[in-house]
């Protein structure tokens, strides 16, 4: 049944007042409309300095991605000028920003119409001093999720307006993190998976709760904690980069040092793909992880932890997956049951002596997690008996597995020769499960969690 034009225009104006009642999305400060596609960061007077010799002329900055990301400067003259020093000074005149550059080989034309010179390479450093307070911080992140969250309105880079669940929101008693999904076209995340290339996906906002004032060295701690937890939600490194500090007088100030950032890289991890609600359970994650991060040894743990958790996660090396993942378990182990004066259960000299199996034993026994290696990891339990294991002894089939890598024993070369690839695989995957959920219930998170399941993608490789 079709509808009347007055009908039609009822249900657009319905949809209208409805738009106008949920909240804006984050406008992002840059965007990538193709994978890999550069980003100008600056283009105006430039001076390259280098010894007694200055050179001003019309320059570019440009956040580059491949072979992996840099700013680099580029700046071209129409003379022939003899500068060789390398580092040099980089002026951006019309932002007052002084940076440091190394200077690659400059290239030079010399044809009817005169000579020129072409002078390029990446910025190393920053002269200028930060601003002291900010008002807000905004950011981008590279490669993050697709998830589904709290629903915004949003202006796509077309110009084309909508609604869609692109919001995640989490919160402690000081600080406010927003995150919002750019609402791009659906080939670029197709592109990105097909290229495993980099692309910046969603832009966010940190603020005071109360709305006040704070130190930008406050930020930047905040700043780095956040690369750390988006790694974990992520199992990739996703930034965040091209942060800008804002006040209420509209000076913004672009903080051009670029925190972790991986290729794309399809993997699934434990984050949930059912819809989430803003703070709820993921927000008390994020509030734990950084009251931990504020304490020395447990931001060392977690730094290094999860460090390992993404070298595993996105390793081309099974082999290497697996012992990078049992070197962030055994991490958790010796922090949690060893060295806590809270947890504590072991000495140094009882708990040197542990194995592998027997430490995993302990660390799910904390979790709550299954010793039987799930059904989802079917070829894994199939090879078990190999290992001199059943399936129902997961820590003991990972812990051979893992022995039979480290340790050069012809036997245990034998054994990991005969395992199948995927089994191999699958018992990677079952230690960044292992990871997850110690980590996870370490943080107190008590809300939805994705398993591995049989089937996964690999895309480009």
């Amino acid at each position: 049944m079709s509808l009347s034009n007055d009908q039609q225009l009822a249900v657009y104006e319905k949809y209208l007042q409805d738009l106008a009642k949920l909240p804006k999305a984050l406008v992002p400060k840059y965007l990538t409309l193709s994978p890999n596609s550069p980003i100008l960061l600056y283009q105006g007077k430039m001076t390259l300095k280098a010894g007694s010799s200055l050179t001003t002329d019309q320059g570019t900055l440009e956040l580059i991605w491949l072979p992996s990301p840099s700013i680099n400067f580029h700046i071209s003259v129409d003379r022939i000028i003899p500068i060789n020093e390398t580092p040099v000074q980089v002026i951006l005149d019309e932002v007052d920003r002084v940076l440091s550059g190394y200077l690659f080989q400059p290239g030079f034309r010399v044809n009817e119409s005169g000579s020129s010179m072409t002078f390029r390479g990446p910025i190393l450093g920053e002269h200028s001093p930060a601003p002291v307070n900010a008002q807000r911080v905004t950011f981008h992140l590279v490669n993050f999720h697709n998830y589904l969250g709290e629903s915004v309105a949003y202006t796509t880079p077309s110009g084309s307006s909508g609604s869609g669940m692109g919001r995640l929101k989490v919160s402690n008693q000081k600080w406010s993190v927003i995150i919002d999904k750019i609402q791009y076209d659906d080939s670029i995340w197709t592109e990105l998976g097909r290229s495993r290339g980099y692309g910046i996906t969603h832009t966010g906002e940190i603020c005071r709760v109360d709305g006040s004032l704070f130190p930008v060295a406050e930020a930047e701690e905040v700043l780095d904690a956040l690369v750390f937890f988006l790694a974990f939600i992520r199992g990739i490194w996703v930034g965040p980069i091209l942060v800008t500090y804002e006040d209420d007088s509209i000076i913004e100030w672009l903080d051009l040092k670029l925190r972790n950032t991986s290729r794309w890289h399809s993997t699934k991890n434990w984050f949930p793909t059912s819809p989430i609600k803003s703070d709820g359970d993921l927000g008390h994650l994020f509030s734990e992880f950084i009251r931990l991060w504020a304490d020395d040894t447990w931001k060392h743990v977690l730094r290094t932890s999860v460090f390992w958790y993404v070298e595993s996660s996105t390793s081309q090396s099974t082999e290497a997956g697996l012992v990078s993942v049992a070197t962030a378990l055994e991490l958790l182990f010796w922090v949690y049951f060893v060295e806590s004066s809270e947890t504590s259960q072991f000495s140094k000299k009882i708990a040197g002596h542990m194995s592998l199996e027997r430490k995993l034993h302990m660390l799910l026994e904390l979790s709550n997690y299954q010793k039987e290696i799930p059904e989802h990891f079917d070829e894994l339990r199939s090879i078990a008996n190999q290992l001199d294991a059943k399936y129902s002894e997961g820590p003991k089939v990972f812990a051979r597995l893992r022995n039979s890598i480290v340790h050069p024993k012809q036997r245990h070369r034998k054994t990991l020769f005969d395992i199948p690839p995927y089994a191999k695989i699958q018992a990677q995957f079952l230690g960044l499960e292992y990871f997850e959920r110690t980590l996870l219930h370490m943080l107190g998170y008590k809300g939805a969690i994705e398993n591995r399941d049989r089937l996964f993608k690999i895309v480009g490789g």
